[in-house]
């Protein structure tokens, strides 16, 4: 879906430029280390059992408001602590299996997983000074 919103934006403007803005994203997006975009629930479970780092799991929906604000503020963070944490984005529409077994209530919602094992977590958007001391709080 971003894809085809990106595309759509980008084919408003002449192919010289249109050319440029898609290279410099995915150049852009490609440089983000540390962000997974989850996509199944065995993913996800390799990803907190299998991470010596801390994983600091955000799970989202697409269609929320704070969500958005808040995956803003976590690429921000991230890019000072992409190489100490794994930040795994977890769609709630589409990996629906996990929510029970972490009780999942609101989006959106943040946990710290440590070996497999929640140490931490918040609900609702938070400040970036916030998610810093989260994310400071539950490193390895």
């Amino acid at each position: 879906m971003f894809t085809q919103k990106f595309l759509c934006i980008a084919s408003r403007f002449p192919a010289s430029v249109s050319q440029r803005v898609i290279s410099c994203s995915a150049a852009n997006f490609a440089k983000r280390t540390g962000i997974t975009y989850v996509q199944n629930y065995d993913e996800f479970k390799k990803i907190c059992t299998d991470n010596e780092a801390t994983v600091i799991a955000d799970f989202f929906a697409t269609w929320c408001k704070p969500c958005k604000e808040l995956g803003r503020r976590f690429d921000l963070v991230m890019e000072k602590y992409e190489d100490k944490v794994c930040l795994a984005k977890v769609d709630v529409d589409k990996v629906e299996e996990v929510l029970p077994e972490y009780d999942i209530q609101a989006t959106p919602t943040v946990i710290a997983i440590k070996n497999g094992k929640e140490v931490g977590r918040f609900t609702g958007l938070k400040e970036s000074a916030v998610l810093e001391k989260f994310i400071n709080d539950h490193m390895n």
